[in-house]
């Protein structure tokens, strides 16, 4: 695998976006943007290893057929998730074919990005989660440096608001 030196692009979105209307990327556009394989034939897909990101949260769907996930690195044994986020530690693994989204806080607008690792789909599975990927070899099945992609959330003008309560502050 053979990586550009550049950050993919996530097709922009505006701020307020509702959640039905934000379909996200499909991961082969986004990995072909940052790598390619020698081998013509090979399916890249990615571990994402820091979904950490302020004004919103980066969402998946480990198949177009499934429902959105957030990241997260493990589930405990009382049901919570830890760390609510991906990390090098606690990967999540997404296909070709997965989908990926930010999903911005009300109001949010600016720039948004995710880091992750090229994966080559020879060991595990789409869409598992809490994988290592710390220790890599060059013929590994995670590339051993991160990339990552941004999206640029842009601002709209909202509705003002008039506020009636003459006791408001």
């Amino acid at each position: 695998t053979l990586f550009r030196s550049v950050d993919g692009t996530i097709s922009a979105i505006y701020e307020d976006i509702l959640p039905q209307n934000n379909t996200g990327m499909a991961i082969e556009q986004i990995v072909s943007q940052v790598a390619y394989d020698v081998d013509d034939n090979s399916v890249l897909g990615v571990a994402v290893t820091d979904s950490r990101v302020q004004g919103g949260v980066w969402q998946y769907k480990a198949t177009p057929l499934s429902g959105w996930s957030d990241f997260y690195g493990d589930i405990l044994i009382n049901g919570a998730r830890y760390p609510e986020y991906a990390t090098p530690q606690q990967a999540t693994l997404l296909g070709p074919q997965s989908v990926l989204r930010f999903l911005p806080s009300i109001h949010f607008h600016g720039t948004a990005r995710i880091e992750f690792k090229v994966w080559d789909m020879t060991k595990n599975l789409v869409g598992q989660y809490n994988v290592d990927t710390t220790t890599t070899t060059a013929i590994g099945q995670f590339s051993m440096a991160p990339t990552g992609a941004s999206i640029a959330v842009a601002s709209i003008n909202d509705f003002p608001e008039i506020d009636l309560d003459p006791a408001a502050p």
